[in-house]
């Protein structure tokens, strides 16, 4: 049977003559066997001395110092031979955890670069115009600069810097703002994933981006326009009272002009798939909408409609296909629009046209919401509250008239 020796407490001698060094901690046995009895008194004293100071999170097993943390997502455990390492590792992951920036083993070396295919096969909602706007951004102002790094090394600094280069270079706050919004994006899709703690651009200060004056366009410079482009003046008239996107108006077939009804359906627009190929594709909110058709647009779609299958266009080149969206603003309506001295006049500024026109005639904000095909009514108010201004006088001018007793 084994003997105590020396009466120093925690070691036995064994029959075979090595020596057993316990230790008791937390209601485990932990022992191991030595030649010496001086190695096993060693490894006694060093225990019990690191014992006192052992941190809460860790504790000794057979296996070595086990230091077991709760993350983020999760417990998190881990085994040390050495106790120092243990209680250091125990420090400054909790230190991590406590800010967020913990990554788990094995994630801390994936960078940007590699990131990247599994993010852009998670955005299957995304049009194929939406992920060449992407790339573009990638390409251009992320990938230079954060591509070859680690997730878990890019810092709020590291993207303070990045804006403030990036705007001092003279690229443009709203580029900046989209191209930060974008790598914002990307970092949370790596959050949810582990592989970044706390997102370095949840506290970014962005760039102040001044937005562009809507114009729109009066009665009297909307019918001189229609008059200037000619053969295309209908398709004025009816993106100016109508209000669709010149994507959507292009890309109409017969068959979605009811003129028994005198309803109209946007359910396509063109757009540019991953080879930069002109192809058809839903509205901009993947919503179809119905829109009545105006009395005095009624003609002018008969006449575009008329003697055509229902699956022809209902604005035409003179070929017969589809007009092009490029072709007729370089060839008509912007050489039609410096003609008539229209400052800032766009493509788009006949869809604020439209939102004037209906505004200025006190049109519900959800119904404009709904001709536009806006997402929500709340991204219509934004965009066009300034066109209720007068609206809002007129209305206070009628409270004004309620007598009071």
């Amino acid at each position: 049977m084994p003997k105590r020796v020396n009466d120093v407490a925690g070691i036995t001698q064994l029959p075979n003559g090595k020596y057993l060094a316990r230790v008791f901690h937390r209601g485990n046995e932990i022992n191991r066997r030595f030649s010496t009895k001086e190695q096993a008194k060693k490894f006694r004293f060093a225990t019990l001395a690191n014992l006192e100071q052992c941190p809460q999170e860790m504790r000794l097993t057979r296996k070595g110092w086990e230091a077991s943390l709760a993350g983020p997502r999760g417990p998190i455990t881990k085994v040390f031979d050495d106790f120092a390492e243990a209680k250091r590792w125990t420090t400054q992951t909790k230190d991590r955890i406590a800010v967020g920036t913990y990554v788990p083993d094995g994630f801390a070396e994936v960078t940007l670069d590699s990131l990247l295919p599994s993010w852009r096969d998670s955005k299957r909602k995304a049009s194929e115009r939406t992920l060449r706007d992407y790339d573009s951004l990638l390409a251009t102002h992320i990938l230079p600069e954060f591509g070859p790094k680690q997730l878990s090394s890019i810092t709020e600094d590291d993207i303070n810097k990045w804006v403030t280069d990036k705007l001092q270079s003279g690229v443009s706050p709203d580029r900046v703002t989209k191209s930060v919004a974008l790598f914002k994006q990307i970092l949370k899709f790596a959050s949810r994933r582990g592989y970044v703690g706390r997102n370095p651009l949840t506290e970014i200060e962005l760039p102040r981006v001044v937005k562009k004056e809507q114009v729109a366009l009066d009665v009297k410079q909307l019918n001189s326009l229609a008059q200037e482009c000619g053969e295309h003046g209908f398709l004025i008239h009816a993106l100016g009272l109508m209000g669709m996107r010149i994507g959507e108006a292009l890309a109409l077939h017969v068959e979605d002009v009811n003129v028994d009804q005198w309803k109209l359906t946007i359910k396509r627009t063109w757009t540019i798939d991953g080879k930069g190929q002109r192809i058809e594709g839903p509205p901009k909110n993947r919503k179809p909408r119905v829109i009545p058709i105006p009395s005095n647009l009624r003609p002018g779609f008969l006449d575009a409609t008329k003697g055509k299958a229902p699956g022809d266009y209902v604005f035409e080149s003179k070929r017969g296909m589809a007009l092009n969206d490029g072709s007729f603003r370089r060839h008509t309506f912007m050489p039609a629009v410096r003609k008539l001295g229209l400052q800032g006049v766009t493509i788009h500024s006949l869809r604020h046209t439209c939102a004037s026109l209906l505004a200025s005639r006190n049109t519900p904000i959800p119904t404009l919401s709904n001709i536009l095909g806006h997402a929500t009514a709340t991204l219509t108010l934004n965009t066009y509250a300034h066109f209720y201004e007068n609206d809002m006088d007129q209305s206070m001018a009628e409270i004004g008239l309620i007598e009071l007793h």
